[in-house]
């Protein structure tokens, strides 16, 4: 499932074992020491990362298994631990964020691993089974980051990008995609002559 998507016709090769193997033990260290931290709130911060990437996996293998791409939904899986693993080494600990985080990891990982999924699901304080009503919903208002990704470029070639607040004006995006030293080098240059701004996308600097 993971090699290669269902339409493509893939040779089975046991060296793709150890590889699930570790990915699937990563899952089940998360849950371990989650079980083993002490009660405390997570920062806001820490709060809004933990729920912007359990969401985003949610909705990518809720579409994915949808459509039958077990390859791309196994490989958000294996993106979301990676990411859990960047935030849990700022701090790890008891609360509703990262309970409700890493039942939806594991609910979303039991099509493909059912039997460590269960038992996963059981030591998060669950009685019933993890295949029954348990497929997590996400939600929109949590997909959003603070900030967006900016394209800088001059004369239609990408020169840059550059990263703003959200709630930026076309006049701050603009400004600061100036101040990029190597924009600026050409822009030092040649006086701009036009510039193009396409809302949370890019900005171009015609010269």
């Amino acid at each position: 499932m993971f090699a290669a998507p269902l339409q493509v016709w893939a040779k089975w090769d046991p060296q793709g074992v150890p590889g699930t193997y570790r990915f699937l033990s990563r899952i089940w260290t998360l849950v371990q020491e989650y079980n083993d931290a002490s009660e405390a709130e997570p920062s806001l911060q820490q709060s809004n990362d933990i729920q912007r990437v359990i969401h985003q996996m949610i909705k990518k293998m809720t579409e994915d298994i949808q459509h039958n791409m077990y390859n791309t939904a196994i490989a958000t899986a294996m993106t979301t631990v990676n990411s859990l693993y960047k935030l849990k080494s700022q701090s790890m600990s008891k609360n509703e964020v990262w309970q409700t985080s890493l039942e939806s990891l594991v609910a979303c990982v039991a099509p493909f691993a059912p039997h460590i999924a269960d038992e996963l699901w059981q030591q998060l304080g669950h009685t019933e089974s993890v295949h029954k009503d348990s497929w997590p919903a996400w939600d929109d208002s949590l997909l959003e980051t603070d900030t967006v990704t900016i394209v800088v470029q001059i004369n239609g070639k990408v020169r840059s990008t550059v990263e703003v607040e959200n709630n930026a004006t076309e006049e701050q995006i603009v400004a600061t995609a100036k101040e990029i030293e190597k924009v600026a080098g050409y822009l030092a240059n040649e006086p701009i002559k036009k510039t193009i701004y396409v809302p949370g996308k890019l900005v171009n600097f015609v010269l």
